[in-house]
């Protein structure tokens, strides 16, 4: 996971940051030897039991090198190959003004150093198979000698998670965690002020989108992303908009800001998060879709974003004329692709979740939620159909049968609908509350 914001930077004061060299493929040791000074800095705290109070956590950071954006700090007895601080240094510079222009300028607004502080440290290994590879946390910017001045934290055993450092090649997943908490600095920079708010879902699903729009490509990570959705039902029926640090979170906000992206382009997010009078959440999105020609709504595209799952990017066994029921940039059917192996929304394995057996109610959708489901034969024997209620409440559905007679309806109406072959069948909950349905299937 990319972001905890329970860590804070406490008192140090601006160093002058060590001459970065010419001399290539070499290790690097934060002591003494670099000839700077060091300060101890706060990177969190922790409970003491015995004094019933919260101690500061304490480390020392030297200062390396620096490039055109960004400014690097690495803990004391830490170590680094020179190739991956050049690369870290690069990639962010190069990143930059990719990111700035795909979210907000306003970082560069703040700040006493316009260039942004990454600091590298030991932030602790794996908690219950997750571990934190990185996070930004706004508080830094109160404390001590580097206030007003701008940090990214990124955890040195997830640099090297692949192998000693000594051999340079450094874990890929650093470089992703660096776009990620970028943008939540950014993110910050426009949100921070009296008559505005953040939303943790949306500011997350934008962080999210930094790394493939930092690289200009999906990377293994945002296909990681893909194949949690697709390959885990609970990660596809999550809610959208209740924010928890857990994987299928990650995974849900990721798909809804790639389809985002891929539907209404790369100003999507800096048009959302600028605008004039800013509000988070469902409203920031829904006054940006007001106001795009025609005015639309965020039911709206989300009923949209719920069809584009069960077509993909329109290369499945089912397809779509519709260009807004459909991902330009991922896929949800089984696939390989970044090195990453997927089976797939309708995968065989997952019967539990395609199939129908829910009558005479459906399960309970939590807000702003959808599930996905296809009925064949084989599923729930002897019913031939399905009749959608005529009071729905907060559910609408979708859906595409592949019978003698293809079709498709989106929204349903109330009444009958018979199953082909197979029918695929999208729900989703339009509501900031749970909803439920009765339903029937009939012979």
């Amino acid at each position: 996971m990319r972001r905890l914001s329970r860590w804070i930077l406490l008192a140090c004061i601006v160093l002058p940051l060590a001459a970065c060299g010419s001399e290539k493929g070499h290790v690097i040791t934060a002591d003494y030897s670099l000839g700077v000074s060091s300060r101890m800095i706060k990177v969190g705290d922790a409970w003491d039991d015995t004094n019933g109070t919260w101690e500061e956590i304490l480390t020392e950071i030297y200062p390396l090198r620096e490039g055109k954006h960004c400014r690097v700090f690495l803990e004391a007895e830490q170590k680094i190959h020179s190739d991956d601080l050049d690369k870290i240094i690069h990639t962010f510079d190069s990143a930059y003004p990719k990111l700035i222009n795909a979210f907000s300028e306003d970082v560069e607004s703040i700040g006493m150093d316009k260039r942004i502080y990454i600091i590298l440290f030991d932030a602790g290994g794996a908690v219950e198979g997750a571990i934190l590879s990185g996070f930004f946390d706004p508080q830094i910017l109160t404390y001590g000698f580097f206030n007003n001045n701008k940090y990214i934290f990124l955890n040195t055993r997830v640099l090297y998670g692949n192998g000693p450092y000594w051999l340079g090649k450094p874990n890929p997943e650093t470089l992703d965690t660096m776009m990620h908490e970028f943008q939540h600095l950014i993110h910050w920079s426009v949100t921070n002020t009296p008559d505005k708010t953040s939303s943790s879902w949306l500011n997350e699903a934008m962080s999210e989108m930094a790394p493939s729009i930092a690289f200009g490509r999906v990377g293994p990570g945002e296909w990681e992303r893909v194949k949690y959705f697709t390959d885990n039902s609970v990660a596809s029926q999550t809610s959208l908009t209740i924010w928890e640090v857990d994987l299928q979170k990650y995974a849900i906000v990721y798909m809804w800001g790639q389809y985002m992206y891929d539907r209404f382009g790369p100003k999507v997010f800096y048009d959302i998060l600028n605008q004039s009078s800013y509000d988070s959440g469902i409203n920031a999105v829904e006054k940006y879709l007001n106001a795009q020609s025609p005015p639309l709504t965020f039911d709206e595209v989300f009923e949209d974003w719920s069809m584009a799952n069960i077509y993909g990017n329109n290369t499945g066994p089912i397809r779509t004329d519709n260009p807004v029921w459909r991902y330009k940039s991922i896929d949800t059917w089984a696939g390989n692709q970044g090195g990453v192996r997927r089976e797939g929304l309708f995968g065989l394995s997952r019967n539990q979740f395609t199939d129908i057996l829910y009558p005479p109610n459906l399960p309970v959708f939590e807000p702003y939620s959808m599930r996905l489901f296809v009925y064949h034969p084989g599923s729930y024997p002897g019913y031939t159909g399905l009749t959608w209620p005529s009071a729905p409440g907060t559910l609408t559905a979708g859906i595409h049968d592949t019978g003698p007679v293809d079709y498709f309806t989106n929204p349903l109406l109330p009444g009958d609908y018979t199953f082909g072959e197979k029918s695929y069948l999208a729900i989703r909950n339009l509501s900031t509350t749970p909803s439920t349905v009765p339903i029937t299937l009939y012979k």
